[in-house]
């Protein structure tokens, strides 16, 4: 291990410093939204009404945000995993194959589905 770190020696050390750089002010920003704190909540509610009006007023950009809308929809998660399983066991990669099966069916997924499309939610809670 410790030759590996030697043989990246500067390259290693760049790219923490770039993560590091990058990741320190975002989970910053992340959790004064998340705390509400009202200055950032604020700008961070007026940038998404200007994106969304931006998004309804031109076509393509419609497109592009319903596009990738599905994308993220349940159903074509399943559709890439169940290929990528398909892919894995012709590869004989049956640990990885398991892998993909035991972890694609999210609970949280298949509830937030659930109460998308007018389900009770069991607990109570929204």
């Amino acid at each position: 291990m410790l030759q590996i770190v030697e043989d990246a020696g500067p390259r290693l050390l760049g790219a923490a410093a770039i993560l590091l750089v990058a990741a320190v002010p975002l989970t910053i920003l992340t959790l004064l939204v998340r705390g509400h704190w009202s200055p950032v909540s604020d700008l961070d509610l007026r940038t998404e009404a200007h994106v969304h009006r931006a998004v309804l007023a031109h076509p393509a950009l419609r497109v592009t945000a319903v596009a990738a809308t599905t994308l993220g929809d349940a159903l074509v998660r399943y559709a890439v995993a169940l290929a990528g399983v398909v892919w894995l066991l012709r590869g004989r990669h049956w640990r990885r194959a398991a892998y993909v099966v035991t972890v694609c069916p999210d609970r949280r997924t298949a509830r937030h589905t659930a109460q998308a499309a007018g389900a009770q939610n069991p607990s109570g809670a929204a």
